[in-house]
């Protein structure tokens, strides 16, 4: 845990010096299907982020959801600009 502290205390330094220049980092966090398991980790992550002042936002898509409709997700994701990285938590559900 010492080491997690660590990075994140480093994290949130480099978020104070992006946010001093008007730069709010931001993150996407994709679910596809309900796996309790993914949805406790990708929360947790979101959490993080709102503890270290990065933008997040959780999107959640059903099981049925297509490979070209997730590819849709990820490519209008991209494009906007508040979002700098993105997620999506594995494992997919099969189709």
């Amino acid at each position: 845990m010492a080491i997690a502290a660590a990075i994140q205390q480093e994290v949130a330094g480099e978020v104070r010096a992006l946010a001093a220049k008007g730069i709010q980092p931001g993150l996407a966090a994709v679910m596809v299907g309900n796996m309790a398991a993914s949805l406790i980790y990708v929360r947790n992550k979101v959490q993080t982020c709102v503890e270290l002042g990065i933008f997040s936002e959780l999107i959640t898509r059903p099981a049925a959801v297509t490979t070209a409709e997730l590819l849709e997700l990820v490519a209008s994701l991209n494009a906007r600009d508040e979002i700098d990285g993105i997620l999506v938590q594995l494992p997919l559900p099969r189709t």
